[in-house]
């Protein structure tokens, strides 16, 4: 898709992260609905232009910097606040490390200690684990480990 093919049909909004058409695609959708669906499954919001779906978050680096981005890291989280502050590329390991649950279902990092009942922050560098400290909460073992880790 070309960028300026994409700006006739759309606009984005930077500080809400909403498309809404300039167009309208079809007989359903009037000029200035807003555009895009969630997924159930995955939870992103995709963009169907032309027969073809985008992902919002994708497309929104697209229509700012024109071109396509490698990785895209929603840094808050939440992978329906497409707005453009909290969107930022990074690499592909970065963005698996943020936020991520781990396979025993706790955020990377953070682990729950019976015996301390607290969560514990552990990273692991050249290998070796390195204990980081008990937390209160999952998500402040998750920052502390974040922070270790330099994300």
């Amino acid at each position: 898709m070309r960028r300026s093919e994409l700006l006739k049909i759309i606009i984005y909004n930077r500080d809400t992260g909403e498309f809404k058409w300039l167009i309208s695609p079809n007989r359903s959708v009037k000029v200035g609905d807003i555009c895009g669906s969630k997924t159930s499954k995955n939870g992103y919001i995709y963009i169907t232009f032309k027969g073809r779906k985008y992902l919002a978050h994708r497309l929104a680096w697209f229509y700012i910097y024109s071109s396509w981005p490698t990785e895209i890291d929603h840094i808050n989280g939440n992978k329906k606040d497409n707005s453009l502050k909290n969107l930022r590329e990074v690499s592909r390991r970065s963005n698996m490390r943020n936020n991520y649950r781990a396979r025993n279902g706790n955020l990377t990092g953070a682990s729950f200690i019976k015996r301390e009942q607290k969560w514990q922050a552990t990273a692991y560098i050249n290998g070796k684990p390195k204990f980081l400290g008990y937390f209160n909460t999952e998500k402040e073992a998750h920052t502390k480990y974040l922070k270790c880790i330099g994300e």
